[in-house]
């Protein structure tokens, strides 16, 4: 009996036989962390001089990891990292290489942060400088609090059933994923009274349905 192939695999298959993923993307069950933790997108990398002097937080799954030895023998590693804009190849040296060398892995889903700086020798270009990486599923179950603002006019019977369907969804995960407390800011934006409310019961795990609820109905969000 043939094992199936897991979602990533199949995805990984796709994106190798026709250059691009589509049934999803790797990493739809993080689009929540990507589009609202994240101030820079990976295209933006293609131009580090508009980025200069730029602290930045981003993400992505690494699709190609290569270590090798420089000329003077020294360890370094380079890896593509992609997100929904694009791809971008990064290469570390020296203490940047052994401080984050146990994250290049492929596969591996990354959230990167760091700065984009002058050259020490040229100041005319920039380079990229990592100051922490962390895997997305550690930076999704850390998220303590998840805060719906909501117009009063959205709150149709149609909304409520999908949302309370989503939120009792997100409550039905393993033991430990479930880490957050759902917060409701009800906004009416004619008399701009706004009423907050805390969902009851257990907590849940952030997930990809209820980001796409959330873009569904212009719904914003904070995570915390």
């Amino acid at each position: 009996m043939v094992e199936e192939w897991t979602t990533l695999e199949t995805l990984n298959a796709e994106h190798e036989l026709i250059g691009m993923y589509i049934s999803s993307h790797p990493l739809d069950d993080y689009k929540l962390v990507i589009n609202n933790m994240c101030n820079t997108q990976i295209a933006d990398f293609g131009d580090l001089a508009k980025m200069g002097g730029k602290d930045f937080t981003t993400g992505g799954v690494i699709t190609t990891v290569r270590n090798g030895m420089t000329r003077t023998q020294k360890p370094y590693g380079s890896f593509v990292i992609e997100d929904y804009s694009g791809s971008h190849e990064f290469t570390l040296f020296d203490k940047d290489y052994e401080n984050f060398r146990k994250f290049l892995y492929k596969d591996y889903f990354l959230m990167l942060r760091g700065t984009v700086q002058p050259r020490r020798y040229n100041d005319k270009e920039f380079e990229v400088k990592f100051k922490g990486m962390v895997q997305l599923h550690e930076v999704l179950s850390s998220v303590r609090e998840m805060t719906l603002t909501i117009d009063l006019e959205t709150l149709t019977p149609e909304f409520v059933k999908k949302l309370s369907d989503c939120v009792a969804a997100a409550r039905k995960v393993k033991k430990g994923e479930a880490t957050t407390d759902l917060k409701v800011r009800v906004v009416d934006s004619k008399s701009g009274v706004s009423l907050p409310f805390l969902s009851k019961g257990k907590k849940m795990k952030v997930t990809t349905a209820l980001a796409d609820l959330c873009d569904e109905y212009d719904i914003k969000f904070i995570l915390q």
